[in-house]
């Protein structure tokens, strides 16, 4: 579940018509765990509301790389399909693939990655050049983090895969998100705007805000002292579809001192499903966290809000792009317990648009967003 740009109005559109919007969102070119020939992916998103049937299409690049897809392979609605060059999950990294393909290779450096539908239609094509304006990772994914309606062929919206997803098996350690909508990714039915958890007097409360919802069922609230392994706490209705902000919240009392990880679950009514980024405190009953509105919101040039610790902790306060692009770090270094810090988000430099400013330290995390209105 990512932070992302304003919603995408879907349209119910027959099968011929909902091809066009397929779109390449995740490219494994150069995975570090098993060689190239065996590791090699690609991930298809399907934002429309019909599924999609693959068979008849090619891959292929602009030189001589050209695979028809010979089999049946559904792409549903708002979800996603997984072609390998090499479908065992014993000998490809860990990944379970939707369909394997030959006659097609990701070349580290430049490449194409072009889908044509069966009348030769271009559909999709990302060209990334190894480096110079794309990512260009060892070990890790490309990963498209924009909206179905930015451009896909475009470097800006494409990161370097940062964690390893659930979709993958094992005990490797190449990153990526393999068939699901990873933390990075945006092209999702939930924008979620804000998540963050505070403690106050040993419960904590967990927030978030959404600032659209496409056939939203709802968050499983998920709990984890590792951060490694999550059992459920509840289940949060959500509003189904809507284009209006929305705001939550979930208390959970009769937690033990510690730390302790939360995440989201958001589930579609069709049983889709991704997860949020995690938040954490470390329960401490001398005191809590806290990280305030910023005031003014909206505001021009420059706006305030505060931070404080229930312990004394390093602390990294820095302010990101809808697109998770960090723009500036406001504070990095010690606060001490139970003093507010005051931080001041100077943004005369940036463009209008909304923000987010999120504080790090090492018992917690929090995110809220801000709006520069020029």
């Amino acid at each position: 579940m990512r932070i992302v740009l304003p919603l995408v109005i879907l349209l119910a559109l027959p099968m011929s018509a909902a091809a066009q919007n397929l779109l390449i969102s995740e490219i494994m070119q150069n995975p570090r765990d098993v060689n190239d020939s065996a590791g090699e992916w690609f991930e298809v998103f399907n934002p429309t509301t019909a599924a999609i049937d693959l068979e008849g299409w090619t891959i292929r690049d602009d030189d001589s790389d050209s695979h028809v897809i010979t089999a049946s392979v559904v792409v549903p609605a708002g979800g996603f399909a997984v072609l390998c060059r090499n479908a065992d999950p014993g000998t490809n990294g860990g990944l379970t693939c939707d369909y394997e393909y030959a006659s097609f290779q990701l070349a580290n450096g430049a490449d194409e990655v072009i889908l044509e539908d069966p009348s030769g239609t271009e559909v999709d094509r990302v060209a990334y050049d190894g480096g110079s304006l794309w990512p260009d990772p060892n070990g890790a994914s490309m990963v498209f983090n924009g909206q179905p309606t930015d451009d896909n062929n475009d470097p800006a919206f494409w990161v370097e895969a940062l964690e390893r997803q659930a979709t993958y098996t094992g005990a490797g350690t190449d990153l990526g998100s393999p068939g699901s909508a990873g933390s990075l990714q945006s092209a999702l039915p939930v924008e979620l705007t804000a998540f963050e958890a505070t403690l106050h007097e040993g419960t904590v409360r967990l927030s978030w805000t959404t600032a659209s919802e496409l056939n939203n069922a709802g968050f499983e609230v998920q709990h984890s002292v590792d951060n490694m392994t999550f059992a459920p706490l509840g289940f949060v209705e959500g509003h189904g579809t809507t284009t209006l902000r929305q705001h939550y919240d979930y208390p959970v009392s009769g937690l033990p001192p510690g730390r302790h990880v939360f995440r989201l679950k958001q589930v579609d009514y069709d049983g889709t499903f991704a997860y949020s980024p995690t938040v954490e405190v470390t329960l401490d009953l001398a005191g809590t966290f806290h990280l305030s509105e910023a005031y003014p919101n909206p505001f021009n040039p420059s706006t305030r809000f505060t931070v404080t610790v229930p312990t004394r902790q390093h602390v990294v306060v820095a302010v990101y792009s809808l697109l998770g692009r960090r723009v500036r770090v406001l504070f990095d270094g010690v606060l001490e317990a139970q003093v507010p810090q005051t931080i001041t988000f100077e943004a005369g430099d940036l463009p209008s648009g909304v923000y987010l400013y999120r504080a790090t330290g090492t018992s917690f995390s929090a995110t809220r967003p801000v709006t520069l209105l020029k």
